[in-house]
C-alpha cells in the first residue's frame, strides 16, 4: 500500500513530515537552551526581537546605533534589555541612570568590553595582552600597565603645563600650515573631508609622535591609516581578515611596521611627553617592540578618528548658514590682537572662555553627531540606579538615544540649534548640581541649565572620561576660528555652502560621518589678503 500523504505536500510522506517536524521541535529547543537568555522579571523591560534570536542583531547591522533610538522611541523605557543570541545588553537611555552607573563601580568594569575589540583590531598578541589585564581593574590596587596608563594620560592632558606645551605646538603647526593656503588673492577649491583630513593627520602626528614620526617620513602612510579606518570593523569581526578585509589588513601591517622601526630607533625621544611616557610604559611593562609599535596604531586612531570628523561638522554647520558665520565671526574677533610684525594672533583661551556662540555651535554640532556609546561590563549580579543587572551583560549608555531626547533637549533636539548651549530649551524639571567636571571647565563651555552633565555623552564619562577632551576642543576651535578670520568660504560657484546629510546607518566606531564630500572654495578675505595669522595657546 502506498503511504498516505499530505495534501498540500502530495510528494511527501506522512513518516517523512513527522520526523522533519520532530527535527524542528528538538532544533527549537535546542536553539532555546542555548541561545534564549535567562530573562529574569527584576531586570530592566525587555525588547524581544521581531525575528527571533537574531533580530535585533540584525537591525543593528542594518541600521548602526540608529536602531537604538528607533526602539527608543516606541518604548520611551530609560532602560531596557535587549537579548542578542545567547547575551543579553541593556541599553540606557536616561542621562541620569548613566550618571550612576559611569560612577566607578566595584561590580561594573570599562576594560572588559573594550580591550577584546582593541585585541582583534590590532592583531595583539596572547603575552601583550596578558600584560594589559593584568590587575586592569584595579583589584589589587594601582599597579599594573593599565592603572598606571590611564593615571598617566590624566595628568599629562589635564589642565596643565603638559597639556599647554603640547597645544602650543599643535597651534604652530596649524598656523604654519593654513598660512601657506590661497596666499597673494589666489583662491583654491577642496574636498572639505578630505583636506580635513590630510591636515590632522600631519599636524596631530607631529605634534604628538615628534618631527620624525611615521606621517612625516612616509607621508604615503597617512592614505594607509585611512584605510586601516576605513575598515576596522571587518578587522574586529577577525575571520581570517587577510581574505576578508585585506585593504585594512595590509594597511595595519603596514603601518605596524613603520611603528616599530619609530620605537626601535628611538624616534620617540624626540615626542611629545604623553608618547614618551605611553612607549616607556609598554616598554617596562613587558611589550616588546613589534608590539609596542603596534599598540600605538590605536592612538592614531584615538587622536584623529573622532577629531577629524567633529571638525567637518562644525566647520560645515557653521559656513552653511551665512548669518550664523557672521555672527561667530564677528564674536571670534575678540581673540584677535595685532603683532609688531604686522602679523595677527588668534588666542585660544579667549576663543573658549569669551566666545559663547561659537563654543555653543561647536558644542552642539558633536551633539548632533555624538552617536556612539559608553560601555560597561557587569561583573556580578547587582542593583545600581535601582535597577538589578545580570552578570556578564553588556550596558550600553546609548548616545544617539540620549542626545536626540526630547525630554532632556526638548522639542528641537532633532535639528541643530547653534545657541543650545547658550540658553537651554529643555525641561526645568531636569534638576541636577554641575558635576567636579563641570566646573572645572572654562564658563564658555559649561552645560545649559536643567540638562544633566551625562547627557552631553561625546567624552563618555565617569573614571573614563576621554583624557583628550581638552586638547580636541582646542585644536578644533582654533582651527575653525583660523578659517573663519581668514577665509571667504563659499561653494565652488560662490553659493552657500550645502552640507551633506550624515551617514547614519553603519556600526560606529566614530562619530557620524557625511554621507561623501562637500567641495568649497576658500578664498584670502579682502584686506588679509598677505596677513599672516598666528593661533596661541
Amino acid at each position: 500500500m502506498e503511504p498516505t500523504t499530505v495534501a498540500t505536500s502530495p510528494a511527501l510522506p506522512v513518516s517523512v513530515l513527522s520526523l522533519l517536524v520532530a527535527v524542528a521541535t528538538v532544533v527549537a529547543v535546542i536553539l532555546h537552551r542555548f541561545l534564549a537568555i535567562d530573562y529574569d522579571p527584576r531586570e530592566p523591560p525587555i525588547i524581544k526581537p521581531g525575528i527571533p534570536y537574531i533580530g535585533h542583531i540584525l537591525g543593528i547591522i542594518r541600521h548602526g546605533t540608529k536602531y537604538f533610538d528607533t526602539v527608543n522611541r516606541q518604548t520611551q523605557y530609560p532602560i531596557y534589555t535587549l537579548p542578542t543570541l545567547s547575551s543579553r545588553q541593556y541599553i540606557v537611555t536616561s542621562p541620569l541612570i548613566a550618571a550612576q552607573l559611569q560612577r566607578q563601580h566595584k561590580d561594573l568594569a570599562f576594560y572588559n568590553v573594550i580591550l577584546e575589540v582593541t585585541r582583534r583590531l590590532l592583531n595583539l598578541n596572547s603575552d601583550t595582552m596578558r600584560i594589559i589585564l593584568t590587575n586592569v581593574n584595579r583589584e589589587e590596587g594601582d599597579w599594573g600597565l593599565m592603572p598606571k596608563m590611564h593615571d598617566m594620560f590624566s595628568v599629562v592632558l589635564g589642565r596643565g603645563e603638559s597639556l599647554k606645551e603640547l597645544t602650543r605646538l599643535q597651534m604652530s603647526l596649524f598656523s604654519e600650515m593654513l598660512n601657506e593656503i590661497a596666499i597673494q588673492g589666489d583662491s583654491m577649491e577642496i574636498g572639505l573631508f578630505e583636506w580635513i583630513k590630510s591636515i590632522f593627520a600631519f599636524a596631530n602626528a607631529k605634534a604628538l609622535y615628534g618631527p620624525e614620526n611615521p606621517f612625516a617620513v612616509d607621508p604615503s602612510l597617512v592614505e594607509s591609516f585611512w584605510e586601516f579606518e576605513a575598515g576596522m570593523l571587518a578587522l574586529i569581526i577577525d575571520i581570517v581578515p587577510s581574505i576578508t578585509a585585506r585593504k585594512a589588513h595590509n594597511a595595519r601591517e603596514r603601518i605596524a611596521k613603520s611603528l616599530t622601526e619609530y620605537i626601535r630607533q628611538n624616534r620617540y625621544h624626540k615626542a611629545s611627553q604623553v608618547i614618551q611616557n605611553r612607549v616607556g610604559l609598554n616598554l617596562s611593562h613587558g611589550f616588546t617592540e613589534a608590539e609596542a609599535g603596534r599598540s600605538e596604531i590605536i592612538l592614531l586612531f584615538a587622536i584623529l578618528g573622532n577629531a577629524v570628523p567633529s571638525t567637518f561638522w562644525v566647520v560645515a554647520n557653521i559656513i552653511s548658514r551665512p548669518s550664523l558665520m557672521d555672527e561667530i565671526r564677528k564674536e571670534v574677533e575678540l581673540a584677535v590682537s595685532d603683532n609688531d610684525d604686522g602679523s595677527k594672533s588668534i588666542d585660544v583661551s579667549t576663543l573658549e572662555t569669551s566666545c559663547p556662540l561659537f563654543v555653543s555651535s561647536y558644542r552642539e554640532s558633536l551633539r548632533t553627531i555624538g552617536n556612539l556609546a559608553s560601555l560597561r561590563y557587569v561583573l556580578r549580579d547587582t542593583v545600581i540606579a535601582g535597577q538589578y543587572l545580570k552578570k556578564d551583560s553588556v550596558i550600553q549608555m546609548a548616545g544617539i538615544v540620549i542626545h536626540n531626547d526630547k525630554r532632556t533637549w526638548g522639542e528641537d533636539s532633532d535639528q541643530f540649534n547653534p545657541r543650545r548651549f547658550i540658553k537651554t530649551r529643555a525641561s526645568a524639571a531636569v534638576k541636577e548640581e554641575p558635576s567636579e567636571m563641570d566646573l572645572k571647565e572654562p564658563a564658555a563651555t559649561q552645560l545649559p541649565a536643567g540638562v544633566p552633565s551625562a547627557a552631553f555623552r561625546l567624552f563618555g564619562g565617569g573614571s573614563v572620561v576621554c583624557p583628550g577632551r581638552h586638547f580636541a576642543q582646542s585644536e578644533i576651535l582654533a582651527f575653525v576660528a583660523y578659517l573663519l578670520l581668514a577665509f571667504d568660504i563659499s561653494a565652488p560657484d560662490g553659493s552657500p555652502v550645502k552640507v551633506p546629510p550624515p551617514d547614519e546607518e553603519k556600526i560606529p566606531l566614530s562619530v557620524l560621518k557625511p554621507n561623501g564630500d562637500v567641495k568649497i572654495k576658500l578664498r584670502r578675505r579682502e584686506g588679509f589678503e598677505s596677513t599672516k595669522w598666528v593661533l596661541k595657546a
